[in-house]
């Protein structure tokens, strides 16, 4: 008998095509990000290219990127084989999704809040064995949020 060919959700392709349904992208952001699901009303998938302004600009595509109903963007990455300088590159395309938000002579509120999540097949922190970490950028002492 043979065996049927599962893909599994790890590999690119795939994980894209599970987060094209919206219930899966809020059953995955409720949990991952520890919300309410009831407190998501809709997901919307983005374009996944971050825009190069001049020629000589770093490229970046996302592999999934999602506006919620509040305006949150979501990047959510899946990355397979090691790569040290994941946290440069994640912070890269962050900032990147930050910076597109605004256009000249708008005012500074019109930025939203941007979220990366990382789903990683390698050990990126070596001082936990904890499968999950969250960072924010805080204050180094009071540990204030800056946002």
């Amino acid at each position: 008998m043979e065996k049927e060919f599962l893909m599994k959700p790890k590999i690119d392709f795939a994980f894209k095509e599970i987060m094209a349904e919206e219930q899966v992208r809020i059953g995955f952001l409720s949990a991952v990000l520890k919300l309410n699901p009831k407190d998501i009303k809709e997901t919307r998938i983005l374009n996944t290219n971050l825009r190069k302004e001049h020629e000589n600009d770093k490229q970046g595509i996302l592999d999934v990127r999602v506006l919620l109903n509040n305006q949150t963007e979501i990047d959510i990455e899946i990355q397979l084989s090691e790569l040290r300088v994941w946290a440069d590159r994640s912070l890269f395309y962050l900032s990147k999704m930050y910076v597109e938000q605004i256009q000249a002579g708008q005012d500074y509120d019109a930025f939203k809040k941007c979220v990366s999540i990382s789903i990683l097949d390698f050990k990126l922190l070596s001082d936990t064995e904890s499968f999950y970490s969250c960072f924010h950028l805080r204050e180094d002492t009071r540990h204030t949020p800056l946002y």
